[in-house]
């Protein structure tokens, strides 16, 4: 790879990471998301990955697909931001939607990872209640 190459792909790697703004742990849910909707739209556009309230969120577009296409690439985006629930955000395990505090900051984590950063899992996340 030459000089030029090489810092062309370095904006890029530079360029694509300032979309993501979530631990590493769901980066094989993100991959995988990131193959289905290529399948789909190879030309789709990623504006931006990150984690909000303990779960997932991928905002991105389509592009010029039809409107059963469509539907499809955002529902394949809603299952893995509803996966995300899921896997732990820091390593990939299984984990649970936690938090710091009574009124605090959500993750969604592994115990252990859970432990490390003194959060605990939401016991009843649909009710408001833990």
């Amino acid at each position: 790879m030459n000089d030029e190459t090489s810092q062309s792909q370095e904006a890029r790697d530079v360029e694509q990471a300032t979309w993501f703004e979530c631990d590493d742990g769901w980066g094989a849910l993100i991959a995988e998301l990131e193959t289905r909707l290529k399948a789909l739209s190879p030309d789709y556009t990623i504006s931006q990955v990150k984690e909000k309230f303990g779960g997932l969120r991928y905002y991105a577009n389509a592009g010029d697909v039809n409107a059963e296409t469509s539907k499809r690439f955002y529902d394949l985006i809603h299952e893995a931001e509803t996966k995300s629930f899921e896997i732990c955000e820091c390593c990939g395990q299984p984990g649970q939607l936690s938090r710091r505090g009574k009124h605090g900051w959500y993750k969604t984590l592994c115990p252990k990872c859970a432990a490390s950063m003194n959060f605990e899992p939401v016991r009843d996340a649909g009710s408001g209640t833990s």
